[in-house]
């Protein structure tokens, strides 16, 4: 006993080898109960330390310690207790780990291609974004051409229609100075109808006159010729001039439906000019706003991308989670517990 050996080890049954009645004999069967006890005890105890030590937590004291023995029982009890509540504890809770750790898992790859997708929607959307702010720029500077151009166009048509009133205004007074011509052309055209009516009277007096109104005779001649030659080139003239006057009237009535057509294509220029204003500062305030929906994309494309990377991140740290997790679970399930 001195030296520790009870004969748990060797299975020998220790004895003190002394039977009698006396006082030494009492103690001998003292002694060998002493052994007996202290060998159960010890044994059960390196018993359950053995199975604790090989995570078999459901092994329990069976023998009935006595006297101060039973604070070794109860301690042990009390550690067997306190194992199975925390080895059951850290069970469920591993369980509970491996499934929420899974699940996150499952979740966080879902979230991670669900990103990749979603930065890839965003980066297409962003393209198209950028080409059509690129149209619509591109729209914005020719509606400014255009603009430009119809200005100048309507500047021109301005300008021709002020020439075409000019026009009409010369045809007018070219048609009133016809008119003065005409007059004055009948003036003449009566002067030589008169004339030649007092040539006729005296060719009539020269030739009453006999030999001595021959020589007046001859310049009546001369003055009925100059007065008939007037009247033809009055008539000549006179047709001339209505003929003038009718194509100073017809052109007139051309340039009025024209001045009358240019002020409505003036009208109508000022109109499409107006229009055109407004479709180029729309398309100029499209641009704009597109611009500005094109930053936000790239903002947009720039925090997705990171969540993006975030969710790669954290679908790494879920798998590294549930592998950690796994890996507790096969460690806990070396420990068996009661109930279990």
């Amino acid at each position: 006993m001195e030296q520790g050996n009870l004969g748990l080890h060797s299975q020998e049954i220790m004895t003190a080898g002394i039977r009698s009645n006396d006082e030494i004999g009492v103690l001998a069967q003292i002694f060998e109960k002493t052994i007996h006890r202290l060998k159960g005890y010890i044994g059960e105890i390196a018993t359950v330390l053995e199975a604790i030590s090989q995570g078999d937590l459901a092994v329990s004291t069976t023998q009935n310690y006595v006297g101060d023995f039973t604070s070794i029982k109860m301690s042990l009890d009390d550690i067997l207790n306190r194992l199975n509540s925390t080895m059951s504890q850290i069970v469920e809770s591993s369980d509970h780990v491996s499934n929420g750790s899974r699940q996150m898992a499952i979740g966080s790859q879902a979230l991670s291609q669900g990103a990749v997708e979603q930065a890839g929607a965003v980066e297409e959307l962003e393209e198209s974004v950028r080409n059509i702010s690129n149209q619509v720029k591109e729209t914005a500077a020719n509606a400014q051409q255009a603009r430009q151009r119809v200005d100048y166009v309507g500047g021109q048509l301005y300008e021709s229609n002020q020439k075409m009133q000019e026009m009409i205004q010369a045809m007018q007074e070219i048609s009133e100075s016809s008119n003065e011509i005409g007059k004055i052309i009948k003036t003449i055209e009566t002067i030589a109808s008169q004339t030649n009516i007092l040539a006729l009277n005296a060719a009539v007096e020269a030739s009453r006159a006999g030999e001595s109104g021959k020589g007046f005779a001859v310049v009546a001649e001369e003055v009925r010729e100059l007065a008939a030659q007037s009247a033809t080139a009055s008539k000549t003239t006179s047709e001339l001039i209505e003929r003038s006057i009718a194509a100073v009237g017809h052109g007139s009535r051309i340039a009025s439906e024209t001045a009358t057509q240019l002020e409505t294509a003036v009208s109508g220029v000022s109109e499409i000019i107006d229009t055109t204003n407004v479709i180029a500062d729309a398309s100029r305030t499209q641009a704009d706003h597109v611009a500005q929906v094109q930053d936000r994309i790239s903002q947009i494309s720039q925090v997705v991308q990171t969540n993006s990377a975030t969710a790669e991140e954290s679908a790494a740290t879920s798998e590294e989670l549930s592998s950690q997790a796994k890996l507790l679970k096969n460690l806990i399930s070396m420990f068996r517990v009661k109930g279990a």
